[in-house]
C-alpha cells in the first residue's frame, strides 16, 4: 500500500520500485551504448538533418503566421511560451533526443524507431515549406 513501509531500511515501495527503473535503465543504456555511434552514424545524420529542417520550417511559419497554427500541441505550448524561435527549437530538440534515448534503450530495434521519426520530421519540414510557400 502506499507509504507504507516494504521492510527495506523503512524505504517506501515507491522510492524502491523508483531506484529499481533507474537501475534498469541505466544498466540498458550502458550496455548498449558501446558503439551505437557507429553503427547508427548514417541514422543520426539523418535525424539531425531532418530535425533541423522541420525546425527551421516551423519557426519560419510560425514567424511568418502564428505561434497558434501549429498542429503538435506540445511544440505549440512551448512555442507560446518561448516564442516562435526557441519554442520549435526547444521542443524539437527535445524530440531528437527522446528518439536517441529510445533507440538506445531498445537498440534491436533502432531502425525501426528512426525510420518512421526521421519521415515524419522530413514530411513535416516539406508540409510547413509547401503551406508558407518556401518552396
Amino acid at each position: 500500500m502506499p507509504g507504507e513501509s516494504c521492510g527495506i531500511a523503512g524505504e517506501s515501495w515507491w522510492r524502491v520500485a523508483a531506484l529499481e527503473w533507474v537501475g534498469f535503465f541505466s544498466s540498458r543504456l550502458r550496455r548498449n551504448f558501446p558503439g551505437y555511434r557507429a553503427e547508427f552514424a548514417p541514422y543520426l545524420v539523418l535525424l539531425g538533418i531532418a530535425a533541423m529542417a522541420d525546425f527551421v520550417t516551423t519557426s519560419s511559419f510560425m514567424t511568418i503566421g502564428s505561434v497558434e497554427d501549429e498542429a503538435h500541441p506540445a511544440i505549440r505550448l512551448v512555442s507560446l511560451w518561448f516564442g516562435p524561435f526557441f519554442g520549435p527549437l526547444l521542443g524539437k530538440t527535445i524530440q531528437a533526443g527522446a528518439t536517441i534515448f529510445l533507440t538506445l534503450l531498445f537498440r534491436p530495434h533502432a531502425r525501426k524507431i528512426f525510420v518512421p521519426v526521421i519521415l515524419s520530421y522530413a514530411a513535416a519540414a516539406v508540409y510547413n515549406g509547401w503551406a508558407t510557400g518556401a518552396w
